[in-house]
């Protein structure tokens, strides 16, 4: 099944988006997943999560990833959480998801980077267990 791309609802939350889109939620449940105790502040701003923190916030939810090495984003055969360190500004990353049935980006941010763009930025793929 294709899909749903969920847009990001604060400037820092693609990850929020990006983990709704790939387990068929909402911005908000995913975030009150994330942020059990903290859900009031959906209200105002979102806590940027960190690149190399992804892992931890998905294994504190309960669901199993695994990392792949791949590098180009059109051979990927399953759905997967795409993190990017923007060229611009390394120390920032954005989260994409990648539609593998329908081949296509599904970016929370609406940021229209090509495939090009997206592989040469490149941080880490992450498939999500239980999500095809």
């Amino acid at each position: 099944m294709a899909l749903k791309r969920v847009s990001q609802v604060h400037d820092q939350g693609c990850l929020y988006a990006g983990i709704a889109t790939l387990l068929g939620i909402s911005y908000s449940e995913a975030f009150r997943r994330i942020h059990p105790l903290d859900y009031i502040s959906l209200l105002w701003d979102a806590p940027m999560l960190r690149a190399d923190s992804i892992g931890q916030v998905l294994s504190a939810l309960g669901i199993k990833y695994r990392i792949s090495n791949a590098r180009r984003v059109k051979s990927l055969r399953h759905n997967a959480l795409l993190i990017i360190r923007w060229s611009s500004d390394p120390r920032y990353s954005h989260t994409l998801v990648w539609d593998a049935e329908r081949k296509k980006l599904l970016d929370p941010g609406g940021n229209g980077l090509s495939f090009r763009e997206v592989e040469a930025q490149l941080y880490r793929v992450l498939y999500i267990e239980g999500v095809s």
